[in-house]
């Protein structure tokens, strides 16, 4: 948050000069801490002076890191006004009213400088795969959302419609065996010669015949229960875009990690120089 009211005000609003940058930058952000400490409590006290130096100084690397990492994305979106305040960084010697100072460099630890121009492509790229990651996370939090209201419980239509006609299939063939059993032993009750032994064997096959009218009742109950062809079209539809955003999104991030330790590189060379003042030569 002070990271990004600073640049706002300093480099977006006001377009800070690099003079007045490296001689009142520390106060300004130290000037936003404590502008915030006392909104915060709603207390002006002089206490909060010092304190916000002391947040300040806690966080001073943090801050710091932010800020490079905002000016960098506005030169990855060809910020002019922030794209020539950079190029201070790379002028070597400049010479103020007659006399020559040495300006701090964008130097990495092997003791090379950068120049803006060969850091392009590198926070080009950074900047785009990481806000392609992010609205594509956006998109991918969306479509989850969308296929939970399409499930049933724990489980997606797919596999809840799969279930249910495994179910019916298992009953069918329930159905089946008692079918069967019910033509080869009762087809021909009525021939036989004992009145005890038919009674008994009808009794059967009536207990049997209401067995089998349960069971086609809990096929036409599971039958009720089938998720409609165009709910199932839908999540399919859904499941293919998920999992069309989620290669998207990896492929995004294999992107990032293979110029993330470069940008790193630039990001921690630029802290260096934005902290640093012009000395006298």
């Amino acid at each position: 948050m002070i990271s990004q009211e600073f640049v706002q005000n300093y480099f977006h609003t006001n377009k800070i000069n690099n003079i007045d940058y490296e001689k009142n930058v520390f106060k300004y952000i130290q000037n936003i801490v404590l502008e915030h400490l006392v909104k915060l409590y709603d207390n002006s006290d002089g206490f909060f002076t010092g304190f916000s130096g002391y947040l300040f100084r806690q966080n001073f690397k943090t801050v710091f890191e932010h800020i490079a990492d905002l000016l960098l994305e506005a030169v990855s979106l060809s910020n002019n006004s922030i794209i020539e305040f950079l190029n201070y960084y790379t002028s070597g010697i400049i010479v103020l009213d007659g006399i020559k100072y040495k300006v701090p460099s964008i130097e990495v630890e092997n003791g090379n400088t950068l120049k803006i121009v060969s850091i392009l492509p590198i926070i080009k790229v950074y900047f785009k795969a990481n806000h392609t990651i992010v609205e594509l996370q956006k998109e991918i939090d969306k479509v989850s959302l969308e296929l939970k209201k399409l499930y049933i419980g724990h489980k997606s239509p797919v596999a809840f419609n799969t279930n249910i006609l495994n179910s019916i299939e298992n009953i069918k063939v329930k159905i089946g065996t008692k079918t069967k059993k019910l033509k080869s032993r009762y087809d021909s009750i009525e021939k036989i010669p004992n009145t005890t032994l038919r009674l008994q064997k009808n009794r059967e096959k009536n207990s049997l015949l209401l067995e089998i009218k349960k069971l086609n009742k809990e096929i036409e109950m599971l039958n009720s229960k089938i998720v409609q062809a165009n709910v199932i079209k839908k999540y399919i539809t859904l499941k293919s875009k998920m999992d069309s955003l989620v290669r998207h999104k990896k492929n995004q991030e294999q992107v990032l990690s293979q110029v993330d330790s470069k940008f790193t590189t630039v990001r921690d060379a630029l802290v260096k120089a934005l902290i640093s003042k012009k000395k006298r030569v």
